[in-house]
Parts: structure tokens; sequence; C-alpha cells
């Protein structure tokens, strides 16, 4: 029975990605490619949730044989049938890790509801990724979209704990009136960063967007507004300490992408890509201390 049911986790895991991996195709084309200016934005939306599964290259459709996560990329043999173009191996790559990061979500949380809710979460960061690494824009919509599947894990996990916004609060005043009486209790405002459901998250994305901004506005140029955005869902997820994992690793590959790939100093770096990246692994080193 175990073995059967990771195995439809797998299943329905990596037909969530294969969806999100189609999406961010859709994405580029009928909101910042050919579509864009031709349709009108509930035209856009409409094609893009009832149109069949195309090629990006010729635009016919795909077989629904070779729809199926995984080894729909083996039927086809690794090209369209119609054009002959090449079907990009980071398709059923990533279709398999969907599968295993339910899989393992499972396991470690026990819960449905937060593994698929953690899993739509990296599904939404596959879209930063494709955005912002072909166009170096992040998409407001499913910003948003991301931070509403961040709140719905927070709201998930209070149920299980039977805690509410209230109770941290109270905590938060009593731990900020000892601060006042002394220095030495300040220690107590980063337990409860670390150790609260509710006010840790908010007050980290708070915090995250309060100090993002102003460097935003200072130098835009070197921080997007988008990049700022993506932060607060990131923020809202993970928490204190888990999001300098993801800023951390955003920042320090974006620096070797400038300087070892571009080899230009002042060129640009998909820094949002790479803090979404760092973001989707961080999610597997949050969850193994769930």
């Amino acid at each position: 029975m175990l073995v059967a049911a990771l195995g439809m986790a797998f299943v329905l895991g990596a037909s969530i990605f294969s969806f999100y991996m189609a999406s961010a195709s859709r994405v580029l084309y009928f909101f910042y490619g050919p579509r864009r200016k031709s349709l009108t934005y509930w035209q856009r939306w409409k094609e893009f949730l009832t149109r069949r599964s195309f090629c990006d290259d010729c635009e016919n459709p795909i077989p629904p044989m070779q729809v199926i996560p995984v080894i729909g990329y083996f039927l086809a043999r690794r090209h369209c049938r119609h054009c002959q173009a090449e079907i990009p191996a980071i398709h059923p790559i990533m279709e398999a890790m969907g599968g295993l990061i339910l899989i393992y979500l499972l396991l470690q949380t026990q819960d449905w509801i937060i593994s698929l809710l953690a899993l739509f979460f990296c599904g939404h960061l596959i879209i930063a990724v494709s955005t912002d690494w072909s166009l170096f824009a992040l998409d407001y919509e499913n910003t948003i979209i991301a931070a509403g599947l961040a709140l719905g894990v927070i709201l998930r996990k209070a149920l299980i704990a039977d805690s509410w916004p209230a109770q941290d609060w109270f905590l938060l005043i009593q731990n900020i009136e000892l601060m006042g009486k002394s220095p030495d209790a300040i220690s107590l405002i980063f337990q409860l960063l670390t150790g609260t459901i509710w006010a840790g998250p908010i007050l980290t994305a708070l915090g995250t967007l309060l100090l993002t901004l102003p460097l935003h506005l200072l130098k835009p140029e070197g921080l997007g507004l988008g990049d700022v955005w993506l932060l607060v869902p990131l923020a809202l997820l993970h928490g204190m300490p888990f999001i300098l994992l993801p800023v951390i690793l955003g920042s320090g590959w974006s620096v070797i992408h400038i300087l070892f790939l571009q080899k230009d100093r002042n060129a640009p770096a998909p820094l949002g890509a790479f803090m979404a990246v760092g973001s989707m692994l961080t999610v597997i080193v949050q969850f193994w201390y769930f």
C-alpha cells in the first residue's frame, strides 16, 4: 500500500510540474511573446487555459501520448513530430523532480494539504525562473499567487498546531516590553521570529520588504522591483532563518553569472530566477526540520 501511494504521489507531482513547465512557456508566449498584441488580455487568458499543448516552435498540437509526464519525452523521441525541433531535456527532469519532491514532502509532513501547497508554490517559482531568465521580468500576478500559497501553508500549520495570530502577537508585545527593561531580552525576538507560525513569517516578510525597497529606490538597476516583491512570498513561506538561504544563493549565483558567464560587471543578472531556484532548494532543507 505504501509503495502504491508513493507511486501515485510521484505521478501527481510529476503532472503538477508538467503543468507548470507548460504554463511557464505559455506565459512567455501569450503575455510577452507573439500573442501579446494580437489578443486582448482576457483572450490571452482564455487561450492560456483552454488551448491544447502545442510545440513552441511550429505551434502544432502535441499528441496526447507525448504529453504524459516524463515518459512522453521519450515517446516523442526528444523531437516534435511536425517540425523536428528538439524538446529540451529539462522537461522530463523537472517533471521527475516534481514527483520526487511531493514524495519527500509527504514523508516529512505526513500532510497532503501542506505538501501540495508547497509543491504548487515551487511550481510558481518555475514560472518566475522562466520569465526572469528569458526577459529579466517577474510577473506580478504570479508573485501574488505564490504569496497566497505561502499564506495557505501558514494557515494549515496553524490549524494543525491550533495556533492563532492573537497568541503570537501577545508574545511579541510581551517581548517588546521585556526589551525595554533588559537589552538582553532581544534574543527573545529572534526566538519569536524562528519559533512562531504567524508572527515570524509575517514580520520576516515585512522586514525584508522594508530593507529591500529602499535599495531598489536608490539603485533600481541593481535590484528590480520584481525582485523586491518576489522576496515577500519567499519570506512568508520560509521565515527566519531559512529566508537567508535563497537570498545568499541568489546573490552568489548572480555574481558568478556576471563575472564568469557575462564577463561584464555592468551586465544584468536574473537575480529573481536565482533566488527562485534557491527557494526551491530551501524548501527541501526547511521541510527536513518540519
